[in-house]
């Protein structure tokens, strides 16, 4: 795919930006990770939290990462998983690689915590499309869970445009453009900001 050098939001496909600004709304907001000398990422579900389990399409927007920030929509529904360690969540993850059905991937889930809670580890999951490899795609996040709510609209519109002008990429579904290659990237070093001075910042 032709790579197209992007600035902000207005210089989207129409398409795409309404897509963006349908789901990145505060009222969607669930929670956002990260750890010291990097910026969060912020999870959105349709409904907001109480859907964080079920609603779909979901989201993240990925403010700093080696390959550049990632904006990210998903049309399949994904589970969330929260820790009290790092080895618990590591743990849950070989338990259900090891899952051999249906079935045994069920009882597991009921098990584990759906509810962000501040300082916790996270797992995001998405089921495989066969149950003969139950686990598909899991991403364990850097950071802890950190309940900091985005409460304004232009807010959110602010953290996209402010990550459009680094080396951003766009995924939607199993789509992914790069929007600004050449662009710089956000590194530890020039993003020394918590989820709080973030929001603060932007904007």
């Amino acid at each position: 795919m032709k790579d197209v050098a992007m600035a902000c939001l207005d210089d989207l496909p129409e398409k795409t930006r309404t897509s963006l600004l349908t789901l990145f709304r505060a009222r969607n907001f669930c929670f956002a990770t990260h750890e010291q000398g990097r910026t969060p990422t912020f999870y959105f579900a349709t409904g907001g939290p109480t859907r964080l389990q079920y609603g779909f399409p979901n989201g993240r927007l990925r403010t700093m990462h080696g390959r550049g920030p990632l904006i990210e929509i998903c049309a399949t529904m994904k589970h969330h998983w929260f820790f009290s360690s790092k080895k618990k969540r590591d743990d849950a993850r070989l338990a259900a690689k090891a899952c051999k059905d249906r079935a045994e991937l069920a009882r597991l889930m009921d098990k584990m915590r759906k509810v962000p809670k501040k300082g916790y580890h996270h797992y995001e999951f998405l089921k495989g499309a066969s149950w003969t490899s139950p686990v598909g795609v899991g991403h364990r996040s850097g950071g802890k869970v950190d309940l900091t709510r985005i409460t304004s609209d232009a807010k959110i519109e602010a953290i996209l445009n402010d990550m459009l002008e680094y080396d951003c990429w766009i995924q939607v579904g199993k789509t992914k453009l790069q929007l600004t290659e050449g662009a710089p990237r956000p590194t530890r070093e020039a993003n020394p900001r918590s989820v709080r001075t973030y929001l603060d910042d932007i904007g």
